[in-house]
């Protein structure tokens, strides 16, 4: 257990011994109420219910979201308009909006980019915990392009409250304990809002451990599989690449084997909140440990040989620093600031039958994501955000999959977005301008400025519906591994 992890555990604990119960009842009955009320996009730039807004939305949140939620983001929303999962397995599931998914969706934590290596791979597993969020909110359209070129698709932003924003009246737990049979998982899920004078105090914790998956028949179709390497043998005019033949598959009858998996976390924030605005800060450490199903993951190194069994080994990291100053007049309305530091690290780890286990592959990435926004207002109907996003991280992939050396990764962006209202018709114009840099050392230094712009138009029929259009057009500079 890391330093970080045992301050988080002993605060949450210290916490929970303070609790008084009967203020229980009072934090259930204000979340039920809370509910009710018509849903605010956060993720938006501006303050907006999700009915005014001229973007392409949705939200889960409140009871919504505690029946939906699962391990993985791409399971919790797979069943949301425009959205699918991805999946390798009860470890990792990703999302795919409109059919675009990994360096074409952004995935945010507050606000904040993740800073992991779910993008390189679509068996990797992001670092964020889908059981923690207050809200999930998936958007498109002009203010996507408030959050980095890598939102072409669109984004999906992780709301956990792990820096107070407001105060609150009374203190409020969450216990949540469940189980799955499918896969005899047991999930427990604790959180805590109290405030103390001017300062809110943020505390959660989860873990979770689940076995192999259980399966009517066998887990791999061999006549399937049989079938595709007759249709390559007739469409190409040639076997199977070298070695794939002799490739032995571990198939299992009634379960899905390498399927098990566990993982734990905690968070710890706290914030000073004031009439003019707040400042805080977060820490949070996560480790995750799951294995992907057999066959989808051979080397060279191993193809005459029984396929091993693969485990992925997560330890994660963050500190998050954020604040807000509001203004009591003028045209500025608010300026706000976020900033967080990743240590990120991945380790896939290969495991030979009656073998030892054996590193194949280690993830690195550490790094910084920040922005500063500045929001405005004007008498006449109109207001905007305008700001500033950076990065810079360091990223590895060094084992058998190799293909990336330590590269500093760099990017700074200007984006804006305009709102005006006339009667029935809303409009949103964003644009956004980002200078990339990718340093792998020696001679092969790449950077490339792309440049996106977006429009949408929503006009209210009645109060009942409305029409709305877009368009978009959208560059995004490579990324490291496509490089």
């Amino acid at each position: 257990m890391t330093i970080s992890r045992f301050l988080i555990y002993t605060c949450l604990s210290l916490y929970c011994s303070m609790l008084r119960l009967p203020n229980l009842g009072l934090a259930a009955e204000q979340v039920h109420v809370e509910d009710r009320l018509e849903q605010i996009v956060v993720t938006a730039p501006f303050v907006e219910s999700e009915a005014e807004t001229a973007l392409p939305i949705g939200i889960l949140s409140g009871e919504a979201l505690r029946e939906k939620v699962a391990n993985t983001l791409g399971e919790t929303l797979r069943n949301e308009v425009g959205v699918s999962n991805a999946s390798f397995g009860t470890g990792v599931g990703q999302p795919i909006i409109r059919g675009q998914s990994g360096n074409r969706v952004s995935i945010l934590q507050n606000g904040i980019a993740l800073t992991d290596a779910s993008n390189i791979s679509p068996d990797h597993a992001s670092g964020v915990e889908a059981a923690l969020a207050e809200r999930l909110e998936v958007l498109r359209g002009p203010s996507a392009l408030l959050y980095g070129s890598g939102a072409i698709g669109g984004v999906i932003n992780v709301i956990d409250g792990r820096i107070p924003e407001r105060l609150v009246d009374q203190a409020q737990i969450l216990v949540e304990q469940s189980h799955n049979t499918v896969n005899d998982e047991n999930k427990t899920v604790l959180k805590l809002e109290t405030a103390s004078g001017s300062f809110g105090f943020h505390l959660d914790a989860f873990k979770r451990k689940n076995e192999n998956v259980e399966i009517h028949g066998q887990a791999i179709d061999e006549e399937a599989m049989e079938a595709v390497e007759q249709l390559i043998v007739m469409l190409h005019g040639e076997e199977p690449a070298s070695g794939n033949e002799e490739t032995e598959l571990e198939n299992t009858r009634g379960y899905i084997g390498n399927s098990d998996g566990e993982a734990e976390g905690a968070t710890l924030g706290f914030s000073y909140i004031g009439d003019e605005g707040f400042l805080g800060f977060s820490v949070a450490d996560m480790e995750s440990e799951y294995g992907l199903p057999p066959g989808n993951h051979l080397h060279e190194a191993t193809l005459a040989e029984a396929d091993p069994a693969i485990r992925v080994q997560l330890d994660q990291t963050r500190y998050d620093f954020k604040g807000q100053y509001n203004f009591a007049d003028g045209w500025i309305d608010h300026i706000r600031a976020g900033i967080s530091y990743t240590d990120y690290e991945h380790k896939e780890v290969e495991i030979p039958p009656g073998g030892a286990r054996l590193i194949g592959t280690v993830f690195d990435n550490q790094g910084l994501e920040g922005r500063i926004t500045l929001n405005h207002v004007h008498d006449s109907g109109r207001e905007g955000v305008w700001g500033i996003h950076f990065s810079q991280t360091n990223f590895s992939a060094i084992g058998v999959d190799a293909f990336i050396p330590r590269s500093d990764l760099g990017a700074v962006g200007i984006f804006g977005v305009e709102r005006f209202r006339r009667n029935q018709l809303v409009g949103e114009f964003g644009i956004r301008v980002e200078r990339s840099k990718v340093d792998p050392g020696g001679s092969c230094d790449y950077s490339e400025t792309s440049s996106s712009l977006s429009a949408s138009l929503l006009y209210d029929l009645s109060d009942e519906s409305n029409v709305l259009f877009g368009i978009t057009h959208s560059e995004r500079a490579a990324t490291v591994e496509e490089l």
